[in-house]
C-alpha cells in the first residue's frame, strides 16, 4: 500500500525538530569542511609565494656557493657505491661458484 501525501506530511511534522537540527548540523559540518579546505589552500599559496619571493634566491646562491663541496661529496658517494656494488657482485659470484662446485661433487658421487 503506497504512502499518502497526508502521511508524509504528518511524518515531516512529527519529526520537524529532528530534521531541522540535522540540517543545521550538516550545514555547519559542510561550512567547516569548506572553510578548512579554503584556509589550507590559501596558506599553501602564501607559503609558496614566500618561498619563491623571499627564500629561493638566497637558497640558490647558498647552493651555488656550496657546489664544490656538494660535488665532492657526490663523487665520494659514487665511488663508495661502486666499491660496495663490486664487492657484493664478487661475493655473489663466489657463492655461485661454491654452489656449482657442490652440485658438481654431488653429481660425481651419484654418477660415479
Amino acid at each position: 500500500m503506497p504512502i499518502t501525501t497526508e502521511e508524509i506530511t504528518q511524518m515531516l511534522e512529527n519529526h520537524r525538530t529532528e530534521l531541522l537540527e540535522h540540517m543545521v548540523q550538516e550545514t555547519k559540518r559542510e561550512i567547516t569542511h569548506k572553510l578548512n579546505w579554503e584556509l589550507s589552500s590559501q596558506i599553501s599559496k602564501i607559503v609558496t609565494d614566500f618561498v619563491k619571493e623571499e627564500l629561493a634566491a638566497d637558497i640558490r646562491s647558498q647552493l651555488v656557493e656550496s657546489k664544490p663541496a656538494v660535488l665532492k661529496a657526490a663523487v665520494e658517494f659514487a665511488e663508495e657505491l661502486s666499491k660496495d656494488l663490486a664487492a657484493a657482485m664478487l661475493e655473489r659470484a663466489r657463492g655461485n661458484l661454491k654452489e656449482s662446485y657442490k652440485r658438481s661433487a654431488i653429481l660425481k658421487e651419484l654418477v660415479g
